[in-house]
């Protein structure tokens, strides 16, 4: 295998034909045959610490919800979205979650838009109070990020907006230019620790 150099990087050297952007340009031979293979490299990143702030901020809400839906002998369903990317893990979201449904319960908050709450107006959050449950104390948890806490699940869905665009953009005009393709993706980890999961 033999590097010949990165269209991406030297685009006003004029050694590559307009248009082609990929990370690398590789020839590859064996003894019989020889051909030049435009590879390109699509960076993931993700926090591993995600999942496990998820799973921290979904069992400490359900059970303070619990707690009020047990003593009040209701049933909740609460649409939530886990505050991904605040300093405080969600701690303040988590209170305004519960002081809400607390309201709700005792019938203090009845039009949405009339009211002063910070979450009353958000799409992205919601609570169900039903009076008379089958299993009175039962709290039903749905999030608004995602349908799953695998990492591999979330990444397929998040994967096929840019993949689309390159495969039908960047990805096109290499092949235009007569270049068989390599795609690869690589994975990275994201840490910051000034901005918690």
């Amino acid at each position: 295998m033999e590097y010949l150099g990165s269209p991406d990087e030297e685009r006003d050297k004029a050694r590559f034909p307009a248009g082609l952007t990929v990370d690398a340009l590789l020839r590859l031979s064996n003894d019989s045959a020889r051909c030049t293979w435009a590879l390109d490299v699509m960076n993931l990143s993700w926090n591993p610490r995600l999942i496990p702030a998820i799973h921290s901020f979904k069992d400490r809400l359900h059970e303070r919800l619990l707690q009020l839906a047990g003593a009040s002998h209701v049933g909740l369903t609460v649409m939530y979205r886990p505050p991904v990317g605040h300093e405080d893990r969600g701690d303040a979201y988590l209170e305004q979650i519960v002081d809400l449904a607390r309201r709700l319960i005792d019938g203090e908050q009845h039009d949405p838009h009339q009211s002063t709450h910070p979450l009353a107006a958000d799409a992205a959050t919601g609570i169900e109070v039903n009076r008379q449950p089958r299993e009175p104390g039962s709290v039903d948890l749905l999030t608004g990020l995602t349908d799953t806490a695998d990492v591999g699940a979330q990444l397929e869905t998040t994967l096929v907006i840019p993949l689309e665009k390159r495969m039908n953009k960047q990805l096109l005009r290499t092949h235009e230019h007569g270049y068989p393709t390599i795609l690869a993706i690589e994975g990275q980890h994201w840490a910051n620790p000034a901005a918690g999961a």
